[in-house]
């Protein structure tokens, strides 16, 4: 079986990772197009800084001199680790970037008080130093309850299990909202609140460049620009009728990519 790597060597790809090195390298590489960059902006805004990774840095890296940036991030923030995200790209910005200027937002507008009591306690417990206190400007509310899960379908039951005693204390169904950082993360809660028959709605959806019908044009573009390109192959044979996936990968084995 081919490896990932040598894959996309013979198939003439680029994930996502390639294509920002590749700009990086060429921003580093040439003073030509780092200047042309640069001549485009007076400022780069960088949102979401503590979500960046090492390789995104080098795009910033060469351009730091030549462009004012603005980064805007949480100091306190770290939940893509698992995806490559250094929230050090935050941390030491001062010391990356010459002559910067922090300036902390501490007024929130989202929690109550309560709530960020406990952010603040443990931001003191942490060995970084942050020197911020969060003040929340709707003032005070309901003392949060900390509850631990073995597992997220343990928290599932325990979701579903909450909703249904509120509504036998008269609570209705549509006072309750469950939010999830991604539909994947649902996956626990749904089984959980059909086993307990409570009605629910799920908001989300497609983003336009994942719905099927941009995909199959999409496909018959990259055959155009890439005629190796063995996956936009097999989704351009199945839109034919009578062509399945069956069919689409047997062509692509057998004729295409022999």
């Amino acid at each position: 079986m081919l490896s990932y790597e040598q894959r996309k060597k013979e198939r003439h790809y680029l994930d996502y990772d390639d294509i920002l090195d590749v700009v990086a390298q060429h921003i580093t590489g040439s003073e030509k197009i780092r200047n042309w960059v640069s001549s485009q902006y007076s400022h780069l805004l960088i949102d979401e800084m503590q979500d960046t990774n090492p390789l995104q840095w080098k795009l910033i890296d060469p351009l730091k001199d030549e462009v004012t940036l603005f980064c805007v991030g949480d100091d306190a923030q770290s939940i893509y680790g698992f995806r490559g995200a250094d929230f050090q790209n935050v941390h030491s910005f001062n010391t990356r970037v010459k002559d910067s200027i922090t300036l902390k937002l501490q007024d929130n507008y989202r929690s109550t008080q309560e709530i960020l009591d406990a952010s603040n306690w443990l931001l003191s417990q942490s060995d970084l130093i942050y020197g911020k206190n969060l003040i929340a400007i709707r003032g005070r509310g309901r003392k949060p309850t900390l509850n631990t899960f073995s597992n997220e379908w343990e928290e599932g039951r325990w979701i579903a299990d909450d909703i249904f005693h509120k509504k036998n204390e008269g609570k209705k169904w549509n006072n309750h909202m469950i939010l999830v950082r991604s539909g994947y993360a649902g996956r626990a809660i749904e089984p959980a609140l059909l086993a307990k028959e409570i009605p629910y709605k799920f908001i989300g959806g497609t983003k336009l460049l994942e719905s099927a019908h941009v995909r199959d044009l999409l496909s018959v573009l990259r055959i155009v620009g890439n005629q190796q390109d063995e996956i936009a192959w097999m989704r351009f044979l199945s839109l034919w009728k009578g062509v399945g996936e069956k069919t689409a990968k047997g062509c692509c084995k057998d004729q295409l990519f022999p």
